[in-house]
């Protein structure tokens, strides 16, 4: 077995799943269709106003051992309430990693990359965050993370149309 400090340095892949509490924030959320970023559904389904919606899905990171990593996230944002099928948007994100702070019991990351969200109707955004990995095992951990979902509006220079941040808690392996 490797000494932490050379551990920390070694390649390695990381899985992990998660689940989020996903406050809508925006300026043109109104209400009537999730976060302002995607219209109505085309069925009869209502979409639930307020801001009780959550995030949960799973990914795969290679970190490199220059601590760069690049990774693939699966989610879908469900509402807290109402019907979940016709109002679940899934969300598509290759992301890539930066992990500023390590060792054998603690990693800090940044990240940042594009994200594809999907219904009846797809648009393109994307996503920053920053968060930790907390190694309570050695090839299991805590995660902790914080990452903003930004629908740009490409009028330059207004401010981002339409955003959500995930807080997300979630079991990561490698």
């Amino acid at each position: 077995m490797l000494c932490p400090a050379a551990q920390a340095q070694q390649p390695f892949t990381r899985g992990y799943i998660f689940i989020a509490p996903t406050p809508t924030v925006g300026p043109d959320f109104s209400g009537s269709a999730p976060f302002g970023i995607l219209p109505a559904p085309t069925s009869a389904a209502t979409v639930p106003t307020g801001n009780n919606w959550y995030s949960a899905g799973g990914g795969v990171e290679h970190v490199f051992g220059n601590h760069l990593g690049a990774g693939l996230d699966l989610a879908a944002i469900l509402p807290g309430q109402g019907k979940v099928f016709p109002n679940t948007i899934g969300v598509v994100s290759p992301t890539l990693y930066a992990h500023l702070s390590s060792n054998a019991k603690t990693d800090v990351f940044a990240l940042g990359g594009y994200s594809l969200l999907v219904r009846d109707f797809t648009a393109n955004a994307v996503n920053v965050g920053i968060g930790v990995n907390y190694w309570f095992h050695e090839n299991t951990g805590l995660m902790v993370s914080s990452r903003a979902v930004i629908v740009p509006d490409y009028t330059w220079p207004k401010p981002p149309k339409q955003y959500y941040v995930e807080i997300r808690f979630g079991l990561t392996f490698r």
